[in-house]
């Protein structure tokens, strides 16, 4: 048996990628080559949960007194993380992703605590981690004078208490070679890390002694995005810590969620950042002008992601949104960045309180009113605007706009897409609200037919067509009409792509499970007399 100092390089560095952070970590112990080995492989991807922050408060510690005692001596994962780059600096240059992410139950902003049976509102107190030793502070404060940070008292009373948004805060100071940041939800709220490290005269400043330095190689950042169904909405305090990402230097990707107010305020006159090129905004209530102002930060975008919602007329809403968004502002919003985008994808959902709250917060004297896709009326010519668009990802609803589009001839849809238009992906979403009937969707599929035999006379460049439908239900009404318009994308040259989603969760990392079945694939017809395409299965993952 060969020793581990005989055994090659590669075949180490091999074993490597296959091999989880526990794994990796026991590595790091046994001997100081494959420390060399792992360390670059350790720290390269840092994933900090909400118990790795701070440990002090969990379920389990307020079972278990004896554990509770144990936990109240434990520090959190940044304050771990940060005394061992600040003993070894050579390890901050390793560090290319760092990831913040919660588990509900332990960051939210407010907690309710049982009072004599009654729910009484309190502030969370999750953000003080274990106060440091006099040795361990001696050297934070070093660190806080060598940086030359403003407000030094300040930063040396937090310290001295355990803030563990001070410890992110002087964390992400000697990560320089840092690419992605995923901030998530929690106590970033409202903290010393948004009030101090996202203030905008540190931000926008330039020199050396400013916060810039930690942000200034980030491509990809994540800043309360990761939360799907969080219970708390987005605050103002959100959008003021979000508008600084957009004047960083490198940043390429943002992802983020917005408030939705009537009276955001607008930005500063400095030109924003050049380089940020794909946006995503997820789920949120976003009114025209909280993403006229977003957008008015990032004028050459080339990808645009949004997830809207909307709501009914009427005051359906706890968080004071009464009225719908209007299709028509948002599509006039968009068109502004007609000279540069290229891939637009919008999810559109219907967002209402429960059923109990609902009826709750309507005035008796209304009549009980329902969500439906109808709320949005579609503006076909707008979508011809965007000369440069490639990728269009809509819902179906969309595309048919209200009852009396749905029942016209099949002239609309060849009109109104995008002339350079090369990958068209529709949803065909239901909700309980709205249902499709044979007779609409075959219809679609008409519609669809003569936009694929009239791209050719208008030189468009369509390459491929992706239904995504929902649930098994829909899904069959959805497949009326297929196999003659997948004859149609064969005969033109225009690959079609058939996907049934079986299952959607996020996990508390943040993470995306989907699972989903190709239905059918024109190209791979399988045998038998009653199946007409070929079935296959498979797993897909994503961030």
């Amino acid at each position: 048996m060969a020793s581990l100092s005989t055994i090659p390089v590669d075949i180490y560095l091999h074993i490597l990628k296959f091999l989880r952070t526990p794994d990796l970590y026991s590595l790091n112990l046994v001997c100081k080559p494959l420390r060399d080995l792992t360390e670059p492989a350790l720290y390269r991807n840092i994933q900090l949960s909400w118990r790795d922050l701070t440990q002090t408060e969990s379920r389990d510690a307020i079972a278990d007194e004896g554990l509770a005692r144990l936990l109240q001596k434990e520090t959190s994962g940044p304050f771990r993380l940060l005394m061992s780059i600040l003993g070894r600096a050579e390890l901050a240059s390793l560090v290319r992703s760092i990831q913040f992410t919660f588990d509900e139950t332990f960051s939210d902003v407010e907690r309710y605590q049982m009072n004599n049976g009654v729910a009484v509102k309190s502030l969370r107190s999750y953000s003080y981690d274990v106060p440091p030793s006099w040795e361990d502070f001696k050297r934070l404060n070093e660190v806080v004078l060598k940086a030359d940070l403003p407000q030094p008292l300040r930063w040396r009373t937090e310290l001295s208490k355990g803030a563990v948004d001070a410890y992110v805060a002087l964390l992400l100071h000697h990560l320089h070679n840092l690419e992605y940041l995923n901030l998530g939800t929690g106590f970033l709220r409202s903290s010393l890390f948004v009030e101090i490290t996202m203030n905008d005269d540190i931000m926008w400043e330039t020199s050396p002694s400013s916060f810039v330095g930690p942000f200034g190689n980030i491509k990809h950042i994540v800043h309360n995005a990761n939360q799907l169904r969080s219970k708390y909405m987005p605050t103002m305090d959100d959008y003021y810590s979000i508008v600084p990402f957009f004047y960083l230097p490198c940043v390429e990707t943002l992802e983020i969620t917005l408030p939705d107010y009537d009276d955001i305020p607008g930005v500063a006159t400095k030109p924003p950042a050049s380089k940020l090129r794909s946006l995503i905004v997820r789920q949120a209530l976003v009114r025209p002008l909280t993403l006229e102002r977003i957008l008015h930060l990032a004028p050459k975008l080339t990808s645009l992601t949004c997830e809207l919602s909307y709501l009914a007329e009427g005051p359906l809403s706890r968080y004071n949104v009464p009225v719908n968004i209007k299709c028509s502002e948002v599509w006039k919003v968009l068109l502004r960045l007609e000279p540069s985008l290229e891939c637009l994808t919008l999810f559109v959902t219907p967002y209402m309180p429960d059923d109990e709250i609902q009826i709750q917060w309507l005035p008796p004297t209304q009549r009980h009113q329902k969500l439906h896709w109808a709320a949005f009326d579609a503006h076909f010519g707008s979508l011809r605007g965007f000369t440069r668009l490639k990728k269009l990802d809509v819902p179906l609803i969309m595309l048919l706009g209200s009852h009396a589009l749905r029942y016209q001839e099949t002239t609309i849809l060849a009109e109104c897409l995008p002339t350079n238009l090369e990958d068209l992906s529709l949803s065909y979403t239901e909700d309980r609200f709205t249902k499709f009937d044979n007779y609409i969707v075959h219809n679609f599929h008409r519609h669809l037919s003569e936009y694929i035999r009239k791209s050719r006379d208008i030189n468009s460049s369509l390459l491929s067509i992706t239904m995504k439908m929902g649930e098994w239900g829909s899904a069959q009404r959805s497949l009326v009409g297929i196999p003659a318009l997948a004859d149609e994308c064969e005969w033109f040259g225009v690959a079609l792509r058939v996907v049934h989603t079986v299952a959607s969760t996020r996990y508390s990392n943040g993470e995306d499970m989907v699972r989903e079945e190709t239905l059918f694939d024109p190209l791979e017809p399988a045998p038998g007399p009653t199946v007409s395409y070929k079935r296959r299965n498979f797993l897909e993952h994503g961030p």
